[in-house]
Formats: structure tokens, C-alpha cells, sequence
């Protein structure tokens, strides 16, 4: 359980933050992870476009073979050298609802292991989603101005 002070529980408390302890988080490790979705989607539209979208919060379970474990290690650990535990980090996961990209969220509902034999919606089986698990893949993509980058999954696969 974290301690009181390592959860604000207001924004004000946030500002109450000295400079010292603040810094840029640090990107999860690119490579593949075993991850279960965390709740259901958030819909909403996306702030240039206004395209609506789905995003999934993904909780990383497990880290597989190609991602490198020194790296994992160094992002595990905080400041103060305490281990963060690899279950407690999420990722988020969006989908665009266009008719040209809704066969990723497909295909993402196929890798949880959703198979529709009936005329289930698409909206139907994200409904279905909480609690099943998948593979996905993180890679490092640079921000706009490229003096961050950041860490989106990319592509995902069954669990088997």
C-alpha cells in the first residue's frame, strides 16, 4: 500500500510538491509484456481532429525475453531506490473509430481471446474486455518537438 504522502489525494497537494522531488518520468522499456486490460475503455475524441476513439488501461503483468532487464530494472526503481513492483505500471492503449482502422481494435479483441460467433458489436465485445490478458508490444516513439519520448504500445498478440 503506498504511503499518504506518495498519493495526492488533491491537486493542491500536488503543488505542495518541492521542485527537488519532481522530475520526467522515464519511458517503460521497449520489448514485449504480458498485460491485462484494467476496467472498461474510455471513449472520447481526439484534440486535433476530434476523432472518436477508445482507450484501454493496460496493467503490465509480466516483462518477456527481448526487453532488456538492466533497463527494466533502472525504471523500476525510484530516486529514493525503493522497487517499484512491474504490476502496479499501466500503459494506455488507444483505438481510432474510423472505417479504415477498426480492424485493430479487431484484432485487439481477438488477441484478448474474444471471438464472436453471432452479431455481437464490436461495442458489445469491448464490454467484454476487463480482466483479460494479451501481449503487447512497446516502442519508443519521439515527442513533436523530439525532446521526449514516449513509450506506446504498437502492436499486441494473444497471450497463449
Amino acid at each position: 500500500m503506498a504511503k499518504e504522502k506518495d498519493t495526492p489525494k488533491t491537486f493542491a497537494s500536488l503543488l505542495d510538491t518541492p521542485m527537488s522531488e519532481i522530475s520526467r518520468p522515464k519511458p517503460a522499456p521497449h520489448g514485449s509484456y504480458l498485460a491485462m486490460v484494467v476496467g472498461l475503455p474510455r471513449y472520447d475524441k481526439s484534440t486535433k481532429k476530434g476523432t472518436p476513439f477508445s482507450e484501454y488501461a493496460m496493467r503490465l503483468l509480466e516483462a518477456l525475453d527481448d526487453v532488456d532487464a538492466d533497463a527494466l530494472q533502472e525504471w523500476l526503481t525510484k530516486k529514493d531506490g525503493t522497487i517499484v513492483p512491474l504490476g502496479e505500471k499501466m500503459q494506455r492503449l488507444t483505438f481510432y473509430h474510423t472505417p479504415d482502422s477498426l480492424w485493430r481494435l479487431v484484432k485487439f479483441l481477438k488477441d484478448l481471446g474474444l471471438e464472436t460467433e453471432g452479431d455481437e458489436s464490436v461495442g458489445d465485445m469491448e464490454q467484454q474486455t476487463p480482466g483479460r490478458q494479451c501481449i503487447v508490444h512497446i516502442k519508443h516513439s519521439p515527442s513533436d518537438d523530439g525532446e521526449t519520448m514516449f513509450a506506446n504500445i504498437d502492436k499486441t498478440g494473444p497471450a497463449d
